[in-house]
């Protein structure tokens, strides 16, 4: 993990690709608190908030290409808007759990982190889930009419 991170916040550094088609940025977030609305205490979802942030020497088309397919996004627009940071808000769909042979997650405690990310004020939502002990992370689809918004955000900080 990148400096910064502490018992409170966890900052990832994602990379895509290799070389001269290496996507970069950084992923911060913040952990889970009562006062940042967390649900019913019966339930294990929380919530919380982070942010994106620009990394430079980025070259995000291959990356971009690859997310449109993953988010299903028929006609995505990028934004000319060109960013530091990227606020979003967060909700941790239980704790760390495993990644399922079909894809999805559960069955028992794992070290898979499954989460949704609100961006665009809540107009946006994208599954990012993460495993801290492999060092993996995706994004994977909340619903197909969110992938034009989603790649738009973010292409606001990822350029």
């Amino acid at each position: 993990m990148p400096d910064g991170t502490d018992a409170e916040t966890l900052v990832l550094m994602a990379l895509y690709g290799e070389g001269e088609d290496q996507t970069k940025f950084l992923i911060e977030i913040q952990g889970p608190r009562k006062k940042d609305g967390s649900a019913d205490p019966d339930t294990p979802i929380s919530f919380s908030h982070g942010e994106f942030r620009h990394v430079a020497s980025s070259h995000p088309a291959r990356f971009f290409e690859q997310l449109a397919n993953t988010l299903s996004a028929d006609s995505p627009i990028f934004s000319d808007a060109k960013q530091e940071k990227l606020p979003f808000d967060i909700a941790f769909l239980g704790p760390p759990t495993m990644r399922l042979p079909g894809g999805g997650f559960g069955g028992g405690p794992g070290d898979w982190y499954a989460t949704k990310l609100f961006l665009a004020e809540g107009a946006a939502e994208v599954y990012f889930n993460f495993n801290l002990t492999s060092g993996e992370a995706e994004f994977s689809m909340k619903d197909e009419d969110y992938g034009n918004v989603v790649l738009s955000e973010l292409s606001k900080v990822i350029w």
